[in-house]
């Protein structure tokens, strides 16, 4: 009788019975796996949360505490140290450690919270925070223009002031001077009053302190590379959302070709300013108005997006940085400050002094005066394309194209406007920079050197990185101390790192006590070379660094 595969049949829908059973089980352990990782997740996340709450509950209570009582300030500024302890959350226990180190007069205060997850691994979360004595209103009321006591901060705003906060028209009558601008509008003074008028509307006020003196005033060109388009339906640069502006109560207007300006012309969709040629650069013109005692700012602001490529260069093309406050060195700045400054006794800073005010006004002196209008022209900015890393010395080069001399003594970032010798770095003037020197000790020797050494208020060139005989690095800064205030200042530099290397928490016996290291490690920044309560009357700081390769240790002795 002939064999049927009714067996092989069956045997095979065994296998793949017990083949489907085998997956079927696989992905329940899977999914009960999975299970398991949430639970211990969402546990994890729970005990975290927990942690950052009770170590912001710490920092909490101890910043109440922190008033501006003396007594009690210096009872906790002595108060500093390391505190332990645990306390039990609701899944877990959690192991709290509060460092509490003086810094000068602030306290910092460092707040670690460690815990077992449930797979009994460590876990910590970590809470810094600087707490200070010194009166946070104080700051506010020196930003807003007054202190308590004596010597009241001037208000950046001087006499100036901006509708509706101005006096009815002055009719152009006998008595009153007119001074006629090619913008379209006038100046209109009788006695100390003082109005810039544009289509019989008042624009600016300013009320005087010496009568027939008008409105101060800063001019010049905002030149743009040839590169860009300036007209037609798509252009590269639209000249209308191309804006000058100035800070607090002054008035800035625009001056196109053909004189059409902001005040003489009403710009449309039908109706849109044009560049003047100016050989290698559109160029459009800006003057503006600023009251007595104005200091402040001036720049350019683009209302559409810009492209990463474009930037503003200002200064003088030919001229290399300087440390002087004022230098006229080529810089990228979409705006440049004007400052006025009258020096106090030695080491206790300065007063601000405002644009066209005789600091030394002798009233008893008939031929002196109190304000004398000033005209500050030619104060130049430039819009152009840098590709690849932005510096200041890539303005160099489009700033003397084609051999042009037209930003030949133009003027940096910083302004001064109380007359030469008076500003922070200038000849004659205070020494108002803080020198920070010292060596950039490589472990090992091979190790790269740090690619820049960066600070705001001052100046840290590259070719201050020297690298000495014995492969390491010397390297000098110059920390302005334009606004410093009072007996010591406070400033930082960063220190940009090469690829795979870190600043290591060492220093030589030879640093200054003024000055410590940030690693930038927690929370994670720029490493710093951070300088604390350096008294004015000190000129040199010295601090030595070591930077390793990642693949090594720091070196005890380098």
């Amino acid at each position: 009788m002939p064999r049927t595969g009714v067996g092989k049949t069956a045997g095979s829908i065994l296998i793949e019975a017990i083949i489907a059973l085998v997956i079927l089980s696989g992905g329940l352990l899977a999914i009960a796996k999975l299970q398991g990782a949430l639970v211990g997740s969402s546990g994890d996340s729970k005990a975290r949360s927990e942690a950052a709450q009770f170590a912001g509950s710490r920092l909490d209570a101890l910043r109440a505490n922190f008033q501006t009582s003396t007594d009690r300030c210096a009872a906790l500024l002595a108060n500093h140290g390391t505190t332990t302890g645990t306390w039990t959350g609701l899944n877990t226990t959690f192991t709290w450690t509060e460092t509490r180190t003086l810094v000068g007069t602030r306290l910092r205060v460092r707040q670690v919270v460690t815990w077992q997850d449930a797979r009994a691994q460590a876990q910590t979360v970590t809470l810094v925070s600087e707490m200070s004595c010194e009166d946070p209103f104080s700051a506010l009321n020196a930003s807003r223009g007054g202190l308590a006591g004596p010597g009241l901060i001037k208000t950046p705003t001087g006499r100036a002031s901006l509708p509706p906060n101005v006096s009815p028209l002055i009719a152009a009558e006998e008595g009153v001077s007119v001074i006629q601008h090619a913008d379209g509008s006038e100046t209109r003074i009788r006695g100390t009053r003082v109005q810039l008028v544009a289509n019989e509307t008042v624009v600016l006020q300013m009320e005087s302190s010496t009568a027939g003196q008008g409105f101060s005033r800063v001019s010049g060109e905002v030149f743009i590379d040839k590169s860009y388009s300036v007209s037609g339906n798509n252009p590269d640069i639209d000249l209308q959302s191309l804006k000058v502006i100035s800070s607090d109560s002054s008035l800035c207007v625009r001056i196109f070709k053909d004189n059409k300006s902001d005040f003489n012309t009403q710009w449309s969709a039908q109706l849109k300013p044009e560049a003047i040629d100016r050989g290698p650069y559109w160029s459009l013109q800006y003057s503006c108005y600023v009251g007595e005692g104005w200091y402040g700012n001036i720049g350019i602001v683009r209302l559409e997006r810009a492209a990463n490529k474009d930037r503003i260069c200002v200064g003088d093309p030919a001229v290399a940085p300087t440390t002087f406050w004022s230098s006229r060195h080529r810089a990228l700045s979409t705006i440049r400050k004007y400052r006025g400054y009258q020096a106090r006794a030695v080491g206790t800073g300065y007063t601000a002094v405002g644009i066209g005010v005789n600091a030394s006004y002798d009233p008893a002196n008939e031929t002196s005066q109190a304000y004398t209008a000033t005209h500050l022209a030619n104060q130049h900015f430039l819009l152009t394309p840098i590709t690849g890393q932005p510096t200041d010395s890539a303005c160099a080069a489009p700033m003397s194209r084609d051999g042009t001399s037209l930003f030949s003594g133009n003027l940096g970032m910083n302004v001064c406007i109380s007359g030469v010798g008076t500003c922070p770095g200038e000849p004659n003037a205070e020494q108002t920079f803080l020198t920070v020197e010292g060596l950039i000790y490589l472990t090992p020797k091979q190790a790269n050197a740090p690619t820049l050494l960066n600070i705001d208020t001052g100046e840290c060139p590259l070719t201050s990185l020297k690298q000495k005989d014995d492969g390491n690095y010397s390297f000098e800064c110059w920390v302005s101390r334009a606004g410093w205030t009072g007996e010591s200042g406070s400033g930082e530099i960063e220190v940009v790192l090469a690829d795979q290397t870190a600043l290591c928490d060492w220093h030589s016996a030879r640093t200054s006590s003024y000055a410590r290291l940030d690693l930038g490690v927690d929370p994670p920044s720029t490493p710093k070379i951070l300088l604390e309560n350096v008294p004015s009357t000190e000129d040199l700081v010295t601090v030595d660094i070591q930077v390793r390769s990642q693949s090594v240790s720091c070196a005890a002795n380098p």
